[in-house]
């Protein structure tokens, strides 16, 4: 019996993986509830701090949505970090939603001073909006779905 999809995602992580990388991959897979996303939480950061590539993980993992969104969300070597975000941004939504929660995940742990703190900022910013709830009455990005944001009280 082959095991469920998550679990055999977080043992990939488990084994390619530092100990902190992986403990940010677990916090970030404890957002999610389905399957495909916690796979893609587990493994986001696998293709930037391994040596593992796409072409070997897609056999392991067995699910090429799940491949394809962790693509999709890799950073890539020289890529400038605005482009990637436009990238991520316009991307699928799982490829955005894992996204920010890995980068709440950073903030929450890792406070930075100065642009450090206001470039993972924007891009949080910049994916909520791209996928985010909005007001109903003026289309303004909110952290959760309301009829009326504080802009049109």
């Amino acid at each position: 019996m082959t095991a469920p999809l998550d679990v055999r995602a977080r043992a990939i992580a488990r084994n390619v993986l530092g100990a902190g990388a992986f403990a940010h991959a677990e916090r970030v897979a404890g957002s999610f509830t389905g399957a495909q996303e916690r796979a893609v939480a587990y493994l986001h950061d696998v293709l930037e701090d391994s040596d593992l590539t796409e072409s070997e993980l897609r056999p392991l993992v067995g699910d090429d949505g799940v491949v394809d969104a962790v693509v999709e969300l890799t950073w890539v070597d020289g890529e400038r970090y605005a482009d990637y975000v436009e990238r991520v941004r316009g991307g699928s939504r799982l490829a955005v939603h894992v996204t920010v929660a890995g980068l709440r995940d950073n903030l929450a742990r890792e406070p930075r001073r100065g642009d450090l703190a206001r470039r993972p900022e924007r891009a949080l910013r910049s994916l909520l909006e791209a996928v985010g709830p909005r007001c109903e009455r003026c289309g303004a990005s909110t952290e959760w779905p309301v009829a009326t944001c504080w802009r049109c009280s």
